[in-house]
């Protein structure tokens, strides 16, 4: 009997770890936007002019890459993924300065699993600039 009241504990243990490796992997991704040559990777049913913003901003993102500069280039960082069900979440974002307390601007990505991947099914920029610590920062 004591054995079938450990199945529930053993099941949502299960669970976190799934989450825990689902936060991993869409961190990953939203990271991965800040390499040279990323190409974000949208849902099939994803807003092409959502697409085409990230894009370009991704590209931008990579022009500020000179050498010589005074300021580090900005990045994209994912500050909190909350999941919604388990297979749609919300990352919630900044677009900064790496380490630095400047303007940044912050942007919403909805995610959606399909199949083992991740995918970017929304993308937002959220209105005005802000003042916001670095992304580093608690």
């Amino acid at each position: 009997m004591k054995a079938f009241l450990c199945f529930p504990f053993l099941f949502a243990i299960c669970g976190l770890a799934q989450d825990a490796a689902d936060r991993v992997t869409i961190e990953r991704l939203i990271g991965s936007l800040n390499e040279p040559d990323a190409k974000p990777v949208f849902t099939s049913d994803a807003d092409r002019g959502e697409a085409a913003h990230l894009a370009n901003l991704v590209k931008q993102l990579g022009d500020m890459r000179r050498p010589w500069s005074e300021t580090a280039a900005p990045r994209i960082f994912s500050k909190a993924v909350r999941f919604i069900t388990p297979d749609v979440a919300l990352v919630d974002a900044l677009v900064a300065p790496y380490g630095m307390v400047l303007p940044t601007t912050p942007a919403l990505f909805v995610m959606k699993k399909v199949g083992p991947d991740w995918r970017i099914a929304s993308f937002r920029e959220l209105t005005g600039n802000c003042m916001l610590p670095g992304p580093f920062a608690r």
